[in-house]
């Protein structure tokens, strides 16, 4: 008994051919798929870069002021539209964050500590001894 290894090729008709280019041409035209190449190419980008974002990240964010300190260390590596998004919060929470730190409102200047009158050796007593508590 002999096996013979040599496959034999499909003869196909000249109508099947035909029909096979027709249906082929008539599936799409290559711009369609061009288009639909670079919008998934687009789509692949956009989930890199959000998979990049939340794995930088490395530990959970819990308050919202941490998350725009990530935002604002983020910014030149990604667009802050998309950091915002992937870290839920909103850009104009973010600019008006940003805005705060530069120039505090009038509520933050009167809630500062007032230090001006303070001799140096009782601001230094008072900062040391912030996080103790009284017995």
């Amino acid at each position: 008994m002999t096996q013979t290894s040599v496959k034999t090729r499909r003869k196909f008709d000249e109508m099947f051919k035909r029909e096979a280019v027709q249906n082929w041409l008539a599936s799409g035209s290559s711009a369609d798929l061009q288009s639909q190449l670079d919008a998934t190419r687009r789509e692949l980008a956009r989930v890199r870069e959000q998979r990049d974002i939340l794995k930088n990240v490395g530990h959970s964010l819990r308050t919202i002021a941490e998350r725009y300190a990530r935002i604002d260390a983020m910014k030149l590596d990604y667009s802050v539209p998309s950091l915002c998004a992937n870290l839920a919060v909103s850009p104009s929470g973010y600019y008006d964050w940003q805005k705060r730190r530069t120039l505090p409102g009038p509520c933050a200047v009167a809630n500062e500590p007032c230090f001006v009158d303070c001799p140096q050796a009782i601001i230094t007593l008072l900062l040391c001894s912030a996080d103790k508590y009284a017995a």
